[in-house]
């Protein structure tokens, strides 16, 4: 804007901002980085720590990361994405420099060369670390440009505003860009020099804890040239904080392996793309994730590293079915089956070959066979420890759902209680939401309806916090489902249109899950009575449906159970005869479609009737699926008594 105009008004107020406390900030965070929709908390609160909440330096950071690509779209949906593990590679930002120059310009030579002594140790640090590099560059003759004692020199620098106290009486500088900034007016060659020699103190100091000690080192290895050293101590600590769930921390530390281990070091070169790739896929990144396990691959089948080709195939079913590419899921999974026929297994690689082996037989609905393969993947990944914790629980997710499916409804519970466990004792927030996810259906069959909507919401605010965008795609399209056969169908359309733009974002607009999340908004449209709305979703799915057709991509069509359900509605909006509704349900259930769903086209029948003046005919209709439901689906029963009370008194109306 034009500010200079307010200081020729006759009267005017200056606001000052103060800087944010971190959820306004977070926020804040959350609401420049649009169009980017699912952004982990994480993320958001390190943007927020780095700029110590000020309005001003959180706009310029963002415009930065926006400018530079670290926002960018994707290649195959165009959904915008936050390259978390980029985060830390600091934008240009020429307003922070200005700002840093203005704080550091009035400062005497031997105390700024202090603050760029300073900016090398990193985010914080305390006197005592400062002393040691300065004492290590004095042993190898690289005497700092400071004479000040370093315990002075930060209590100088920490009057002067530059530097804030922390606890246990360590320093920080006051925000993180201004520290980066610092750092910048430091010259390459000298930077090595101090990196080089803190790399070398902090390696004499094994009285440290590892936690302390091994990121400093990783820091100032890869800063110093030390590349092949950092890449192994980067590796080393992405695997630490893989076993603490935490995410977005190790993808970006294996990324930083990926960048110093050298070419020829193959198998830790594999081992970080591989870990990496597992972290993204975590994250909501699929094809980042998929493009990780591809060069993975490569390199594997070059080196003729046959274990680590298997490892990789089953890494890619995963994530392959966690996107509904069930047959390039089952594809390779076959693949590292043939593989491991040929070569003697280690004991990681066994259980995930009999988990691999129970997803593609569950998939198929092959559900005895499937549980025995879980259970081999259970008892084979349990004496494991953390070599076999994935394996573990995502057999155990798995093994609930089928037994579920299978009416072993004690079983099920047993099993859920157990990953419940299991997630709390590893403060395991995706094995948690995944569970409240998965034992949505047991729940449904138990009639406990109200647990399952507290379980739904709990996931999604869960997923939305650590950005697990498809579980939280999941989640919202499952409880829009469950509200619907609930009859509360005003609070499934929004939850319906919801599911359709993280699918969309995802997975682009032509995925199968796209298309399904539709039709349930189709059909809540239709239930309210919005015969203008509900036509204008069915003919948007038509569109697409037809688009897909013409392209010949057969795999990313609405499967016949969606397609059966959006012609449900089709026939509600235009009237259709009963014979075409016999023809439908008839259809319907050789497919076959859930109980309640069957019950849901066997009451649009009836609401169809009914639209088109046939009363008597829509009651009959609406009391016979009542009845049939009393057989099969008693949780929709209560919606359709409504229905039936409410068309009984319009009819006596």
């Amino acid at each position: 804007g034009r500010q200079a105009w307010a200081g020729r008004a006759a009267a005017r107020q200056e606001l000052t901002l103060p800087a944010l406390e971190p959820a306004a900030a977070a926020e804040l965070a959350r609401r420049l980085l649009v169009p980017v929709e699912s952004v982990p908390q994480a993320a958001l609160a390190r943007l927020a720590e780095r700029t110590q909440g000020i309005p001003l330096l959180l706009v310029e950071l963002v415009r930065g990361l926006k400018r530079d690509g670290i926002v960018r779209k994707s290649d195959k949906t165009n959904a915008w994405i936050l390259a978390t593990d980029e985060l830390d590679k600091l934008p240009d930002l020429p307003l922070v420099q200005w700002l840093a120059s203005r704080e550091t310009e009035s400062l005497p030579p031997d105390l700024l060369a202090h603050a760029r002594l300073a900016s090398m140790l990193g985010v914080e640090f305390g006197a005592e670390e400062l002393e040691g590099v300065m004492q290590e560059l004095e042993r190898v003759g690289a005497a700092p440009d400071t004479q000040l004692d370093a315990s002075i020199g930060l209590r100088r620098l920490a009057e002067s505003g530059l530097l804030v106290r922390h606890r246990g009486g360590r320093m920080g500088f006051r925000h993180a860009l201004l520290r980066d900034s610092v750092y910048q007016g430091v010259a390459p060659a000298q930077r090595e020099t101090i990196h080089r020699a803190a790399y070398h103190h902090f390696k004499r100091q094994d009285r440290l804890p590892d936690a302390a000690r091994l990121p400093q080192m990783a820091f100032h290895a890869a800063r110093s040239g030390l590349k092949e050293e950092a890449g192994v101590l980067y590796l080393d600590l992405a695997k630490r904080l893989l076993a603490r769930h935490a995410y977005l921390d190790a993808e970006t530390l294996y990324r930083n392996a990926l960048e110093n281990l050298p070419d020829t070091d193959v198998e830790r070169w594999i081992a970080a793309a591989r870990g990496r790739a597992l972290m993204r896929y975590r994250l909501g990144r699929h094809e980042d994730s998929l493009r990780d396990l591809a060069a993975a691959l490569e390199r594997a089948r070059k080196a003729g590293a046959r274990i680590a080709e298997i490892d990789l195939l089953l890494e890619q079913g995963v994530v392959l079915d966690g996107i509904v590419q069930l047959e390039k899921s089952a594809e390779v999974s076959r693949e590292a089956e043939r593989l491991a026929q040929e070569v003697e297994v280690p004991p990681t690689t066994v259980p995930r070959l009999h988990m691999a082996l129970g997803r593609t037989t569950y998939r198929a609905e092959k559900f005895d066979a499937a549980v025995d393969h879980f259970v081999r993947a259970i008892a084979t990944a349990e004496p494991l420890g953390d070599d076999g914790y994935d394996t573990l629980t995502q057999s155990l997710i798995m093994l609930c759902f089928v037994q579920t499916n299978r009416g072993n409804l004690d079983e099920a519970l047993s099993v859920a209680a157990r990953i419940v466990s299991i997630a709390e004792s590893h403060n395991d927030v995706w094995l948690m939401t995944a569970t409240l996810q998965n034992r949505a259906l047991l729940f449904f069959l138990l009639g406990r309806a109200e647990e399952l909507i507290a379980d739904f919401r709990k996931a999604i605010q869960i997923n939305r916090e650590y950005g697990f965008a498809v579980e939280e795609a999941l989640a919202t399209k499952d409880l829009g489902e469950v509200l619907f056969y609930l009859g509360r169908p005003d609070e499934c359309e929004p939850l319906g249109q919801r599911a359709a733009e993280l699918y969309a974002m995802i997975q682009g607009e032509k995925s199968p899950r796209v298309a399904y999340s539709q039709v349930m908004l189709a059909r809540a449209k239709a239930y309210r009575g919005d015969h203008e709305g509900a036509g204008a979703v069915v003919a948007q799915i038509n569109k697409i449906q037809a688009e897909i057709q013409a392209e010949g991509k057969a795999d990313t069509a609405l499967p016949p159970d969606g397609k059966a359900q959006l012609d449900g509605v089709s026939f509600w909006l235009r009237g259709a005869p009963d014979a075409e509704w016999d023809e439908l349900i008839a259809r319907a259930r050789a497919v076959p479609l859930q109980p309640a769903d069957i019950i849901e086209l066997l009451e649009f029948k009836g609401l169809s009737a009914l639209r088109t003046g046939r009363r008597e005919d829509g009651l009959r209709l609406l009391e016979e699926a009542f009845a049939e439901a009393g057989k099969s689906a008693q949780v929709v029963q209560p919606r359709l008594r409504r229905q039936i009370d409410q068309a009984a008194a319009r009819a006596a109306s």
